[in-house]
C-alpha cells in the first residue's frame, strides 16, 4: 500500500464521485502553478481529461505551453496503465491545440507505454504515484490538497514527524518508480551490488527500491549500465533501518568492514550509500517504541 493511499479517492465511473480523481488532478496542477484551461467534464471527451497552461518565463520574453492531461485512476485494482489506454497521443494533442502530453496516473505506466511515449515526437511528462506523493508530502503549498483528498494519509504523515536534520524534508525515492520509501506503509529495500575477489568485496552500486518488481528492474538496469555480468547482491529492509538502534548497528557494521578492508566502494556507490544513510537518519533519530526494542533484540541475535 502506498503511503499516500490513492484508494482514498473513489473509483472512476462510480456514481456522483466519478470525476474525483480528475478534480484532484486539477487542484494539484493548479497549486503547482499551472492554469486549468479546461477542467473535467462528463461524457465523451475526445481523449481529453484536462487542458492546463504553463507559464514559461525566459530571459528575454514570456510565453506559455499547453498540456493535454490524461488522468488514469487504477489504484483500486493496482494495475499499471497499459499502452492500450493511451491511443493516438500525438493526434489528441494536436486536436486540442496543445503543445505537450501530461500523463497523470495513480499507479505506474507499463513498460510498453513508457516506450511508446518515449518514441513519439510530442513532448511528454509523466506524473505517476511516486512523483505525486513526493510532491504532496514535501511541498508546504500542497498541504491543503493533501489533507482534502487524502485525509487518512495526511494524518499518518503528520504523526510521523521526521527529525528536522535538513532545511526541508528529504525523501528517499525508489530508483525505479520514485515512491518515497520513508513514508509509512511503503515497503522498500537497500541493495548493495558487489564483486568479490577472494575475501575482498568491491561495492559497485547501492540503491533503494520498492520490494519486488522495482527492485528486479533496478538490479537488471544497474548490471547492464555497469557492464558487469558477475555480481552478487545483499539487501536489507528499510523499515528495520528506521529503528534507531538498528540504524546505529548497520552504520557501525559498514564502518567496520571498511576499516578491516573487507569492502571497498567505487565513487558512485559510496556517494549513494551516504545519501541513503542521511535520509533514513531523519526517521531513526528518535525514541524507540517497546515493539522496536523487541525487534532490535531479535535482529541482534542474527548476524548481519
Amino acid at each position: 500500500m502506498s503511503a499516500v493511499d490513492f484508494t482514498e479517492i473513489p473509483r472512476s465511473n462510480k456514481g456522483d464521485e466519478s470525476d474525483e480523481f480528475e478534480i484532484f488532478a486539477a487542484d494539484f496542477l493548479d497549486t503547482l502553478g499551472l492554469s486549468v484551461i479546461r477542467g473535467p467534464s462528463r461524457g465523451a471527451d475526445g481523449g481529453r481529461d484536462l487542458v492546463v497552461e504553463e507559464a514559461v518565463n525566459g530571459s528575454l520574453s514570456k510565453s506559455s505551453k499547453r498540456w493535454l492531461v490524461s488522468c488514469k485512476h487504477f489504484a483500486h485494482s493496482g494495475r499499471s496503465v497499459g499502452h492500450s489506454y493511451e491511443q493516438n497521443v500525438s493526434d489528441r494533442v494536436q486536436q486540442h491545440q496543445c503543445d505537450g502530453f501530461l500523463a497523470f496516473y495513480s499507479t505506474l505506466p507499463s513498460t510498453a507505454l513508457e516506450n511508446r511515449l518515449a518514441e513519439i515526437k510530442v513532448e511528454c511528462q509523466t506524473w505517476s504515484k511516486g512523483r505525486i506523493a513526493d510532491t504532496l508530502v514535501s511541498s508546504q503549498q500542497m498541504s491543503k490538497v493533501f489533507r482534502r483528498y487524502f485525509p487518512k494519509s495526511y494524518q499518518a504523515w503528520v504523526n510521523l514527524k521526521p527529525a528536522n536534520l535538513f532545511d526541508v524534508y528529504e525523501p528517499l525515492p525508489c530508483r525505479h518508480c520514485g515512491e518515497d520509501l520513508l513514508l509509512p506503509g511503503n515497503k522498500g529495500v537497500i541493495v548493495w551490488l558487489r564483486e568479490r575477489n577472494n575475501e575482498h568485496r568491491t561495492i559497485v552500486d547501492v540503491y533503494v527500491a520498492c520490494k519486488g518488481e522495482c527492485d528486479t528492474r533496478c538490479k537488471t538496469q544497474s548490471i547492464v549500465r555497469l557492464g558487469r555480468g558477475k555480481v552478487s547482491d545483499a539487501w536489507d529492509d528499510i523499515d528495520d533501518w528506521k529503528i534507531p538502534a538498528v540504524f546505529i548497528d548497520r552504520v557501525i557494521a559498514s564502518l567496520n568492514r571498511l576499516r578491516d578492508g573487507l569492502d571497498t566502494f567505487n565513487n558512485g556507490a559510496f556517494t549513494s550509500e551516504k545519501s541513503i544513510f542521511l535520509r533514513i537518519a531523519q526517521l531513526a533519530f528518535r525514541t524507540m517504541s517497546h515493539r522496536e526494542i523487541e525487534r532490535v533484540r531479535l535482529l541482534r541475535s542474527i548476524s548481519f
